[in-house]
């Protein structure tokens, strides 16, 4: 499976949302029943340092197993540690059999706040 490409924009301080749904071709859901999913963003793939995670460990993910449904939500504490930037990220998602899938990567535009 090659994981699809989805560039962001995070605005500075403000909560960002991205939902999304994981199908298979017959476009039904994939269940995702005992799941866990991570979502990191560094500021190339090489670095070491992660400038953002998101789990669903720490409830920035949450999944809708049988919807096959994913919600990521960074809030406005969070983003406000961001700096403004060009970085990448990727999702991914983990089986109970220890299965990882990377379902989405691409580019994050982090855009600077201007009202504090």
């Amino acid at each position: 499976m090659i994981s699809g490409i989805y560039n962001m924009t995070i605005e500075q301080g403000s909560t960002y949302k991205l939902a999304l749904y994981w199908k298979n071709s017959a476009n039904n859901p994939i269940d995702m029943t005992n799941y866990t999913a991570k979502m990191q963003i560094r500021s190339s793939t090489g670095a070491s340092v992660k400038l953002l995670e998101a789990t669903t460990t720490s409830d920035e993910i949450v999944i809708y197993p049988l919807q096959g449904a994913i919600n990521v939500t960074i809030g406005h504490l969070q983003t406000a540690q961001l700096t403004p930037s060009v970085a990448v990220y990727d999702l991914e998602v983990s089986s109970p059999q220890g299965e990882v899938f990377k379902l989405l990567k691409g580019r994050v535009r982090i855009e600077g706040e201007v009202t504090r």
